[in-house]
């Protein structure tokens, strides 16, 4: 993310914290699908194949991972 002013690296280890420490309520950094589907898959909360790990805000995600780096 170019406002942390350095490379992130691996993002998949932060992301996937980020979604563990979440509970999904209005101001979490991803926030979980709960239906629908891509032709194939079913959105459901927690990690699915439609979406993974859910849809970012990426204004909490840059927070989360600022959190992150302290």
């Amino acid at each position: 993310m170019q406002a942390l002013h350095h490379r992130v690296g691996l993002l998949n280890p932060a992301l996937y914290f980020i979604a563990a420490m979440s509970h999904g309520g209005r101001d979490a950094p991803l926030r979980p699908v709960r239906g629908g589907d891509n032709w194939f898959w079913r959105g459901h909360p927690g990690y699915s194949q439609t979406n993974g790990v859910g849809i970012p805000d990426q204004a909490k995600l840059f927070d989360a991972l600022r959190q992150l780096e302290r």
